[in-house]
């Protein structure tokens, strides 16, 4: 049962993401229409992701549909959060966690120590995911052009007629 509504919700998700994509590219100029359509490709490419990994994991979809959900999110998430520094709140967030879980565990402990714990665990939490972030900025990249863009939007669109 969930491989046919699998089935049934590529087709409308790659409609949707080439549709948004061209958008996209067509819609710069207009500052409202562009803050709603990045909006909206935000939780698609979410979408669209969510979908690629279900998918894949089950093996319900051609490597060529999901390469192309894969792209078209990866397009459509790179675009709206280009400018958060996920390392660095993950980081913090890990940090905080530690420090809180390692003054839990032990009770009282000095404030020298909280700190060098905080410090340990949010500088390797960051350096690991430093890497991570350089690299997806840097597929970002490519698949913020506009051209590309258009391109994937068209893919998108064709590739789901296919599914008719």
């Amino acid at each position: 049962m969930i491989s046919d509504q699998i089935l049934a919700w590529a087709q409308p998700t790659l409609t949707v993401a080439g549709t948004l994509l061209i958008f996209q590219v067509l819609a710069h100029r207009a500052r409202m229409l562009e803050v709603a359509l990045l909006l909206g490709g935000f939780f698609m490419g979410l979408w669209e992701i969510l979908l690629a990994i279900v998918a894949g994991a089950k093996g319900l979809l051609g490597l060529p549909t999901l390469v192309l959900l894969a792209v078209s999110g990866m397009a459509l998430l790179s675009r709206p959060t280009r400018n958060i520094h996920w390392a660095a709140l993950l980081g913090f967030g890990a940090g905080l966690a530690t420090t809180y879980y390692f003054n839990m565990i032990l009770g009282h402990t000095v404030p020298i120590a909280l700190a060098l714990v905080f410090l340990a665990s949010s500088i390797l939490v960051y350096l690991l995911f430093k890497f991570a972030e350089d690299l997806i900025a840097a597929i970002g990249t490519i698949l913020e052009v506009r051209v590309v863009s258009f391109i994937i939007g068209i893919v998108c669109i064709v590739w789901s007629l296919k599914f008719i």
